[in-house]
């Protein structure tokens, strides 16, 4: 029924009113088939919704615990990439909330598109998840492990960010915290190097930073941060 478009709506929301009346009595079997289900659909509005309930806004992944990161991180490179996806603010919440509760399960690769995909977000001003971004970074600094790869991704997305009046406090408390964790002196020298010019360069094999080659506004902001 979920194959055909004049029966997958309605469907849908019997599917999502079931999961969440009876939600404990749902077994492993069921929860493994809803979430597959929601897999093959993609990122929708209704898939989001469901996926949501199915595992109560990502505190509860039984069933599926081993491949709720890699959908997760797959949506969000999908919303925040594209300009103005209608889903993107859920999936900002449902990845904070996976972090904060399951970041057992959350595979370094995945953190690391996590947290790209969020970096690029952040830095384009004006955007109104900016502050969710930020939210979601606080998530990965305080329940799992930063990608060492991904660190001057976060340091430059700070140092933009604390420039900007409405989240300088944010985004200063998120620095202040990364500079007194285990990466504090990593930290350190991400900073100098952007004051020297050499932190916006390219990684190795030719993956690029989130904020590799910034325009010029940018790229003052960037210093100023790095300096404040």
């Amino acid at each position: 029924m979920l194959n055909d478009p004049d029966t997958k709506i309605p469907t849908l929301r019997v599917l999502i009113e079931m999961t969440e009346t009876q939600f404990s009595q749902l077994g492993l079997a069921l929860r493994h088939t809803f979430f597959k289900a929601i897999q093959q659909m993609g990122c929708e509005e209704l898939s989001v919704k469901w996926l949501n309930v199915l595992s109560e806004y990502g505190k509860t992944i039984t069933g599926f615990e081993k491949d709720m990161d890699v959908l997760v991180a797959s949506w969000i490179t999908e919303t925040l990439l594209a300009k103005d996806h209608p889903q993107a603010l859920l999936v900002l919440q449902l990845a904070q909330h996976l972090i904060q509760h399951n970041a057992a399960f959350i595979g370094e690769g995945t953190m690391k598109t996590i947290v790209h995909a969020v970096c690029v977000r952040a830095c384009k001003t004006m955007d109104p998840l900016i502050s969710n971004c930020l939210d979601v970074l606080d998530s990965v600094l305080k329940y799992s492990d930063l990608p060492p790869c991904e660190l001057m991704s976060v340091v430059a997305t700070f140092c933009v960010l604390v420039c900007e009046n409405r989240f300088r406090e944010q985004a200063w408390s998120l620095a202040r915290s990364l500079l007194t964790s285990q990466m504090g002196q990593r930290t350190r020298k991400a900073l100098i190097s952007i004051l020297n010019g050499t932190g916006t360069g390219q990684r190795p094999h030719g993956e690029r930073r989130a904020n590799d080659e910034p325009n010029e506004k940018k790229m003052r902001r960037m210093l100023r941060g790095a300096i404040f």
